[in-house]
């Protein structure tokens, strides 16, 4: 991995209840250069983002309470944070089809590598294209 860059890159709020994963996945994006917020259950996960309006979510499916596929539609639904991009992170191997129908942008598969995880972040938030999938693995 190369040194961090000067400036922060971009802001990204992370809904993942398991801890390594978090643990991962804020490691890689704090390496790379972006600010971070994160929360483990999709009610906090939407408080950060009224709170801090990110450029992007990154959104686990299986939360304890609320669901990450309902908290995606709750804030597609909310015209406050509505234009935040919304991208599943997930270990189900599900397809694509549940995510994009509340809203998501896309998907990123769980195990990740660092290396195709660093790549599918700059693609999502680079990108104006219609949804996609990206498996990081």
């Amino acid at each position: 991995m190369s040194s961090p860059p000067e400036q922060q890159l971009a802001t990204i709020v992370v809904v993942e209840d398991d801890l390594l994963n978090m643990k991962l996945v804020t490691t890689v994006l704090g390496i790379n250069g972006y600010r971070y917020y994160s929360a483990e259950t999709a009610e906090q996960g939407i408080e950060l983002i009224r709170e801090h309006r990110p450029d992007m979510v990154l959104m686990d499916i299986n939360l304890p309470g609320m669901d990450g596929l309902t908290a995606t539609k709750n804030i597609k639904a909310d015209t406050d944070i509505c234009e935040i991009p919304v991208v599943i992170l997930s270990a189900m191997g599900e397809d694509f089809s549940d995510a994009e129908e509340v809203g998501a942008m896309g998907l990123i598969t769980k195990p990740i590598t660092i290396s195709s995880f660093v790549e599918d972040l700059a693609g999502f938030l680079t990108s104006s294209a219609p949804p996609r999938t990206r498996k990081s693995a």
